[in-house]
């Protein structure tokens, strides 16, 4: 089975997430992980392929800066940091989408990236 997961985070998302393809490859799947660009090499330091998904944005790094220029107020950081995870899961949809489009199954994260795009092929 051609099993895509879909994970558009930090490097704790994509740490988990390199782990259970592990797994999956090991029960005999096709696993492609797609997530930002530049934690690509770390998915396949784990013998994991990976596809770059949406512009490369170092989500730990731009997390830790918008919540540093949030005036110490925790709620106006999380809002912020979840608009960029928001704004980065839409601008990845055209890439998520093509890498799909070749996929038996969808695993998505707590993104929710790869849901709609699952949903439209009519992928479980």
């Amino acid at each position: 089975m051609k099993i895509v997961v879909v994970t558009i985070g930090s490097r704790g998302d994509v740490q988990a997430y390199s782990n259970l393809c592990q797994g999956l490859q090991e029960a005999g799947h096709d696993v492609v992980l797609a997530t930002n660009p530049t934690l690509c090499s770390l998915v396949d330091s784990h013998g994991v392929v990976s596809v770059p998904v949406g512009p490369a944005v170092d989500m730990g790094a731009e997390g830790a800066r918008l919540m540093a220029a949030s005036f110490d107020n925790m709620w106006l950081g999380m809002i912020r940091v979840m608009r960029l995870g928001a704004r980065l899961v839409e601008e990845a949809y055209p890439d998520v989408m093509k890498v799909c489009e070749s996929a038996d199954l969808v695993i998505t994260s707590d993104t929710g990236s790869g849901m709609a795009e699952a949903e439209k092929l009519g992928l479980p």
